[in-house]
């Protein structure tokens, strides 16, 4: 399942170009090319976020604390975090991997 998800195999292809820069001990004294690496990496960071599935069963209590959650700048914050959390491949497969284990019990 995880060889043909097209997230995962992205992942594995970023990480793949990552080691690369990371081994790339030359770096591009061009300000210009420098930035424009960076924007590039940039906006293919926020292209792969912006494909990836988002899980709307994914149900998610938060935990009651002391915190007040007033202010508009904290309930966006858990907004953002609450949509992270639905996008996020390794949750997913792990609830897929648990609902083929209680369909194998079944």
């Amino acid at each position: 399942r995880i060889d043909s998800s097209p997230a995962f195999n992205e992942v594995i292809r970023r990480n793949e170009k990552l080691k690369k820069m990371v081994e790339d001990t030359i770096i591009n004294l061009n300000i210009d090319k420098m930035i424009s690496e960076r924007l590039e990496t940039r906006s293919a960071t926020k292209d792969v976020r912006d494909k990836l599935h988002v899980n709307e069963q994914l149900k998610i209590n938060h935990i009651q604390t002391g915190w007040n959650l007033k202010s508009k700048q904290d309930r966006e914050q858990e907004e953002e975090f609450t949509k992270n959390l639905r996008r996020d491949i390794y949750i997913d497969e792990a609830m897929n991997i648990i609902s083929d284990m209680i369909r194998m019990d079944s």
